[in-house]
């Protein structure tokens, strides 16, 4: 009923004057021109209103632009969208509206002026012909325009790509050409003729989301695994792509005398996305890579060079940049550093593997991740395992079970094969014990992450913040030195 009310209300509103003006013709036609011939002056009327055919004329010609607004409101506007979901396109309405004042237009010109329709109609194909065939490229444009409009291999909202390389979004599909807007806010026009007789692509079809990739070169040292590793997870830290149902690969293309040339495809939401997708993905794959140690590999020419031998002791191994990388190593002096890095070792794990659980208490160690993907889930009332975050290279887990002795608060699970360090207890505690002011460091450095944590830091009083820190330091060196026998 709403639906009827608003179709009267915009047909009232947009039909007002024709209307209006159709009943006064009607009027005159049928009531003021008889009454003047019976009273003897309808020759005076006709006069004044000009002649009885062109009201007649005019008449019919208001009545189907009447009809036509009838059916631009309550069909094309109200039950072809309700059906289907979606606008009737553009040219189709025109298309329609030309027939139907054409058809007024004849029947006007019958009825008023008693031109025969037929004789119309040849004299009409007559002058058609001639006209077509001045305008047969123009004409060739509507009809493809309409196909298109049938066939719908595009609309309006989608982006395409067409054969030079132009990208856009459709914003219009007209009588002659489609018309194009692309990123950088620039119209392209296209004739319609032209886009049929070509091909192009479609971003937008079948599914709105759709398949990216890029081509890197790895060393032939470089292992697949490893290699597969830090791709895929530099892609499983971008949500937009691992919300969509398509899972992600990476596949070796070829080998050559520069490497192994992989190529990693990932998926993207819409066209739309696709420059800050594709930029997550490669920043987090380059992240990826230095904390692996590794990069792309390049042309190479090889000398001998009688100085080549370097100072190990100057260069920082992978396990050194990972270490300073951590904020809860931050306070801790170089040499500190490098004697926790003496002890680690790298282990692999599969992915589905879990590498602790939820208030586990048997396993008190520390894990960076310097390869791979990982994720964090907790168990709570309303729902048991809850992914709540995960864990990329340069990350680490396992602080507060390592030094406060506390039970795990969360269970990770490896989402993408990776690789780990481990930090045991026996692997600092000669540390800590040689050097009092490394227990000291870490629990200062862990009550600040804590206090954050806890959402009791804010620049609202700076004292109190201060305090709270200081009173988590020490209850946390407390422990330290109850577990370490400082």
């Amino acid at each position: 009923m709403t639906f009827f009310l608003s179709v009267a209300r915009n047909l009232m509103r947009k039909l007002g004057f024709y209307i209006f003006f159709s009943a006064l013709l009607f009027a005159i036609k049928v009531a003021v021109l008889p009454i003047g011939n019976i009273l003897g002056f309808g020759q005076h009327i006709s006069i004044i209103f000009a002649v009885e055919s062109v009201i007649h004329f005019t008449f019919w010609l208001f009545v189907f632009v009447t009809l036509n607004c009838l059916l631009d409101f309550s069909v094309w506007r109200g039950i072809a969208r309700l059906k289907s979901g979606e606008t009737v396109p553009k040219l189709l309405i025109d298309i329609v509206s030309f027939i139907i004042i054409c058809i007024g237009l004849v029947i006007g010109l019958n009825q008023a002026f008693g031109i025969e329709i037929v004789g119309l109609v040849t004299t009409s194909g007559i002058v058609i012909a001639i006209i077509g065939f001045a305008l047969r490229g123009m004409i060739s444009d509507i009809f493809t325009g309409i196909a298109l409009n049938i066939e719908r291999p595009l609309k309006k909202g989608d982006w395409i790509e067409l054969n030079d390389g132009s990208i856009g979004q459709v914003q219009e599909i007209n009588w002659r050409a489609t018309r194009l807007l692309t990123r950088e806010k620039v119209t392209i026009v296209v004739s319609n003729n032209f886009l049929a007789s070509t091909s192009f692509k479609n971003f937008s079809t079948p599914t709105e989301y759709f398949r990216d990739k890029f081509a890197i070169t790895f060393d032939y040292s470089i292992n697949y695994e490893k290699a597969e590793r830090v791709l895929l997870s530099g892609i499983a830290q971008v949500i937009e792509s691992t919300n969509i149902p398509e899972k992600p690969e990476v596949r070796i293309m070829d080998f050559d005398e520069i490497g192994v040339k992989w190529e990693c495809r990932y998926w993207v939401p819409n066209y739309e996305k696709l420059s800050s997708v594709r930029y997550e993905v490669r920043k987090r794959v380059l992240n990826n890579l230095i904390y692996a140690g590794m990069i792309p590999s390049r042309p190479k020419l090889e000398f001998f060079d009688t100085n080549y031998l370097q100072n190990e002791q100057s260069i920082l191994s992978d396990e050194i940049l990972l270490l300073k990388a951590m904020v809860i190593f931050e306070k801790l002096t170089d040499q500190q550093i490098q004697k926790i890095a003496e002890q680690l070792l790298p282990t692999s794990v599969k992915k589905g593997e879990t590498i602790v659980s939820q208030g586990k208490v048997d396993n008190k160690s520390l894990y960076l991740v310097k390869e791979g993907f990982l994720e964090v889930f907790v168990d709570t009332e309303h729902d048991k395992n809850m992914k709540v975050g995960w864990l990329s290279p340069g990350m680490y887990f396992g602080e507060k079970s390592l030094l406060s002795d506390e039970p795990r608060s969360a269970t990770v699970k490896v989402a993408v094969d990776a690789v780990l360090y481990e930090i045991k207890r026996e692997d600092i505690k000669s540390l800590m014990q040689d050097e009092k002011d490394v227990a000291i460091n870490l629990s200062r450095t862990m009550a600040r992450r804590e206090a954050e944590n806890l959402d009791k830091i804010s620049e609202a009083n700076k004292k109190q913040n201060k305090q709270i820190e200081i009173t988590l330091a020490k209850k946390i060196f407390k422990k330290m030195q109850s577990i370490f026998a400082l």
